[in-house]
């Protein structure tokens, strides 16, 4: 602009200074008629109208040249003005990014960018001059036409999308038209200023689909599926399973909390849904117990992830009814108490033996101290070595009534780290008197540097018991002399532990092998046929297993393998 109007001031200067000329030479004119020879009579005085007239035509043509050079300058700053503003605007078309297109309302196309020619990739001579229609697939004619319409009436931008093929692959664009009015408010063409969306719009797209298979498995779900604002615990979104196991509407449940609607069972229940919601943690597996309308209490097995939705976390909790579930679990743990509970009728007499035994023991040794305590100078060494006696019989007897009472009372299955064969080793002396009573002779081999494994120690007690009181039973036919029973422990392979149990009875005839773990098959009179389908559950339950198999000298063989102790 700078350069423009010192331009400008420099004609302006050029123009005035031809005025002043043209005045200086009509003005020298009058004065030279005037100056004349007074003999002959000066021009001036001769002439005084032509020469006045003359002058007055010098000036006029003079201004008259002066106004047109004027106007011929102004008129060339003008084009200039107009010629920079253009290269302007061209340079700026052509350096962004977007696609630019000017056409007539026919749709001849008068100016494309070099963005527009790059994107549909032919040369700017090919395109202006033709209609853009004729890049469009014929389908999108209709609504080119029905946009160019739309402008033309209501001279407002037009912004719309369409789908093109360029070289074989699927273009997505974006356009907004503008109708160019001039001064009178005609519509002289169209511009329009388009963008390639591919990528946006197939991730839009992507989005859509991955709401619609969420949406589609959300309501198909057989599992109740609820959607909790973490931020006040409200539900957002229930799906139909959810509505009918509730029993609760999907209008009454959304904007709800489930404290408010009566779901939780309990106080403590409640600050335990306040603790998850602040903690934002994940649940997997967690069992809640869940109020229904009417009064109906229900056991739940939750899932709850923390995804956002909606610009904001939300916890989708998948809930399962494991109601059913849980009282097989309790009638399962009734028939392992019950189970138990017939292990320890049968091993009356051990028990009572394992516990009379300490305490004879203890009322010997009392008996004995008494007897020192009489005579006039008695051994202290030898009272200390009573009184260590008494004390190691009453822990003897203390444990064998502790592990009576394990054995008899509700238990949870409780993971630990165990030895084998000290597990081993207390159900053996568990079973030792009834051995003796019953003329079997029991044997134990075990392998040195065992891994330890992981287990319920009762649980697994209670399988070996099992195990022990099937072979006892097992060689009621073989004579007193030959009755044996081997209990073993070896290292198979690198993660598993195995324990045997050994008898030389008469074996399992084909019928019972296929049946032995059954549920109430037995082959005993007195027998409920669920000691040794317990036992092969909680052999499943620590992730190990329980076979059986006949020897090939006779009796047979348990074997009961277990997972070693992952650390």
């Amino acid at each position: 602009m700078t350069f423009t109007a010192g331009k400008a001031g420099r004609d302006t200067r050029s123009v005035r200074g031809l005025v002043w000329l043209a005045a200086l030479l009509a003005f020298c004119g009058v004065a030279q008629a005037a100056d004349a020879s007074p003999a002959k009579g000066s021009m001036w005085d001769e002439h005084p109208r032509v020469i006045a007239g003359i002058s007055f035509a010098v000036l006029c043509q003079s201004l008259m040249i002066t106004a047109l050079l004027v106007q011929r300058r102004r008129r060339q700053l003008a084009e200039d003005e107009v010629r920079l503003g253009n290269e302007r605007y061209r340079e700026v078309v052509e350096t962004q990014h977007e696609m630019v297109c000017r056409y007539l309302p026919d749709s001849t196309c008068t100016f494309v960018n070099d963005a527009f020619c790059r994107h549909f990739g032919k040369p700017r001579e090919e395109i202006v001059g033709a209609a853009f229609l004729e890049m469009l697939p014929k389908e999108q004619h209709r609504m080119a036409k029905e946009g160019l319409r739309k402008m033309i009436e209501t001279q407002q931008p037009y912004p719309h999308e369409h789908t093109i093929e360029i070289d074989g692959k699927e273009i997505r664009m974006e356009w907004v038209d503008y109708p160019v009015i001039d001064e009178k408010g005609v519509i002289k063409e169209f511009q329009s200023i388009g963008r390639d969306i591919t990528r946006r719009w197939h991730a839009q797209e992507a989005l859509r689909q991955s709401e619609e298979r969420f949406s589609g498995v959300f309501r198909g779900s057989p599992a109740a599926i609820g959607i909790i604002r973490q931020s006040d615990g409200r539900l957002v979104d229930v799906n139909p399973s959810w509505e009918r196991f509730f029993e609760i509407g999907r209008d009454q449940a959304i904007g709800s909390t489930p404290v408010e609607l009566g779901l939780i069972a309990s106080r403590e229940a409640g600050e335990r849904f306040k603790i998850f919601l602040e903690s934002g943690e994940s649940l997997n597996g967690f069992e809640q117990p869940v109020n229904l309308p009417g009064g109906k209490l229900r056991w739940m097995s939750m899932t709850c992830v923390l995804i956002p939705l909606g610009g904001e976390p939300c916890f989708v909790v998948m809930s399962s009814d494991i109601t059913v579930q849980r009282e097989m679990d309790e009638a399962r743990q009734s028939l392992v108490q019950a189970t138990r509970l017939a292990i320890l009728g049968e091993l009356t007499a051990s028990i009572s033996h394992e516990v009379n035994q300490p305490l004879g023991a203890i009322l010997n040794n009392a008996e004995t101290a008494e007897i020192l305590l009489k005579s006039d100078t008695p051994s202290l060494a030898e009272l200390r070595q009573i009184l260590a006696d008494i004390r190691r019989d009453d822990i003897r007897a203390s444990e064998v009534i502790k592990r009576v009472r394990t054995l008899v009372g509700k238990h949870e299955m409780q993971m630990a780290p165990l030895y084998l064969n000290e597990l081993l080793g207390d159900a053996i002396r568990m079973v030792e008197h009834d051995c003796q009573r019953h003329g079997v002779s029991i044997t134990s081999e075990y392998a040195l540097n065992l891994p330890m494994i992981s287990g319920d120690r009762v649980q697994i007690e209670q399988v070996m018991l099992n195990l022990l009181l099937n072979a006892m039973d097992a060689l009621k036919g073989v004579p007193l002399s030959n009755r044996r029973l081997i209990v073993r422990s070896a290292r198979h392979g690198g993660m598993w532990v195995e324990t045997s149990v050994e008898d030389n009875g008469h074996g399992m005839s084909p019928a019972a092998r296929e049946r032995i773990f059954d549920s109430f098959y037995t082959t005993k009179e007195q027998g409920m046929g669920l000691g040794l389908a317990l036992a092969r559950s909680i052999a499943e339950a620590h992730g190990g297993r329980l076979t059986a198999e006949n020897n090939a000298g006779g009796g047979a063989t348990f074997r009961l393998m277990l997972p070693v102790h992952d650390e």
